[in-house]
């Protein structure tokens, strides 16, 4: 009976013992997989880990006192050397390319102080070519989107509105008594219109729509628009071709519109239901503006620089630079051939569609703040006035009578 008694005892304790040397074993074999604290590069990947995340642990590493000295004052950060396998590819990426919401808008410093005089033709154009700028959102996208057009382009404009269908006094917004939703975007719309024509016709010459995920370079759209006449029944932005002979602009992309045309569509088109749609009709919003404004004699304009470039995009530049990236229905949509490649897109663009929150400050740093030193840029102007005889100005026609002279210059082939 003993020795059945001491047999058992013994096969217990050799199992115990067995279990635990396998165990040993495999988290050995787990630590050295994963990390090394003798290789520096592994004590770079870790530190850098470290610092990067504030994600919470996923567990523990028995030695990781030797990464940091093993002080016991140091036990939060051991317990963060776990978080991530520095080896793990996939897990690199979402702590490098993962964008986290934004809930405060961010501020750059003032790009005068770092550039000085080169916003000289901008600020002449600020007060030639007045431009308002109305946002459409709606009250749950103050926070997640509109404070960032409110803290990057908005400010930009002579005059910004964000028009919602409730009225925000804080933020603020315009509120349009529409109820919320895709299908009253039409009926939106009307209401912005109607409600620039009744309180700010006289504050601009130009009326640009947007909405909170467009990107608008402000300065570039002056441009544009600096020959052009705001008396002319005429709008512009990224012209589409279907649903009407003349098309209609992209709504995502943004559109600018003339103040001849604003008056038109607003005491000839919004009073004619045979003209202009009534509220109560579903449908996309710029489709239905652009028939509008067509029955009204209002032409669709072209946008396209002298490249034949496009200026107004509804989507984020990497889908037009990058060959085979625009979704198919875009082929048949766009009302012009479609370039892609780095020719697809004006050096002078207008608008990007979109843009999430954290593209909206990459573009307002790429934009603004990005500058390779010791490079001279030169504007192309139309003709003075406009241009002020300034270095580094180039007006359209001397940039003509260069690139004519420096081809006519060059030695003929032999």
């Amino acid at each position: 009976m003993a020795s059945r008694r001491t047999i058992i005892v013994t096969f217990i304790t050799g199992l115990a013992i067995g279990i635990s040397i396998s165990y040993s074993f495999t988290n050995v074999a787990k630590c050295e997989k994963c990390y090394d604290a003798t290789n520096s590069a592994d004590r770079m990947r870790v530190e850098f880990i470290r610092k990067m995340s504030s994600a919470p642990v996923r567990g523990t590493r028995a030695h990781s006192d030797s990464v940091s000295g093993g002080s016991d004052n140091d036990t939060h950060h051991h317990q963060h050397l776990v978080i991530l396998d520095p080896r793990n590819d996939k897990e690199m990426e979402e702590v490098m390319y993962h964008s986290p919401g934004i809930e405060k808008a961010l501020k750059f410093h003032d790009e005068a102080h770092h550039h000085h005089g080169s916003a000289e033709l901008a600020n002449q154009l600020y007060k030639e070519v007045p431009v308002l700028c109305w946002v459409m959102t709606y009250p749950g996208n103050l926070d997640k989107k509109a404070q960032h057009v409110k803290a990057t382009w908005a400010t930009r404009c002579n005059v910004n509105l964000f028009m919602s269908e409730e009225e925000n006094k804080d933020f603020p917004t315009v509120g349009l008594d529409v109820p919320v939703g895709y299908k009253t975007l039409w009926a939106k719309t009307r209401a912005a219109f109607q409600y620039l024509y009744d309180h700010h016709l006289s504050e601009a010459e130009w009326f640009m729509k947007a909405d909170d995920d467009t990107y608008v370079i402000v300065e570039n759209l002056r441009y544009f628009l600096v020959d052009k006449n705001p008396e002319e029944l005429i709008y512009y932005g990224r012209r589409f071709k279907p649903f009407h002979p003349q098309g209609y602009m992209s709504g995502g992309a943004g559109y600018v519109i003339s103040r001849a045309a604003l008056i038109k569509v607003v005491e000839e088109g919004l009073t004619d239901p045979k003209k202009c749609a009534s509220a109560e009709k579903n449908g996309a919003e710029d489709v239905q503006f652009g028939k509008c404004l067509a029955a009204v004699g209002v032409k669709a304009g072209d946008s396209r620089d002298e490249f034949q470039s496009q200026t107004f995009h509804p989507f984020m530049p990497q889908a037009e630079l990058v060959p085979n990236s625009l979704p198919k229905w875009m082929l048949s949509y766009d009302y012009y051939p479609i370039i892609e490649g780095p020719g697809c897109c004006s050096d002078y663009s207008i608008s990007f569609h979109y843009v999430n929150p954290q593209s909206m400050y990459l573009l307002e740093y790429v934009v603004y703040h990005l500058h390779p030193f010791g490079m001279d840029h030169s504007y192309n102007c139309p003709a003075p006035p406009v241009c002020p005889a300034s270095p580094g100005l180039v007006t359209q026609n001397e940039k003509h009578q260069t690139n004519h002279s420096s081809v006519d210059d060059k030695p003929a082939a032999s």
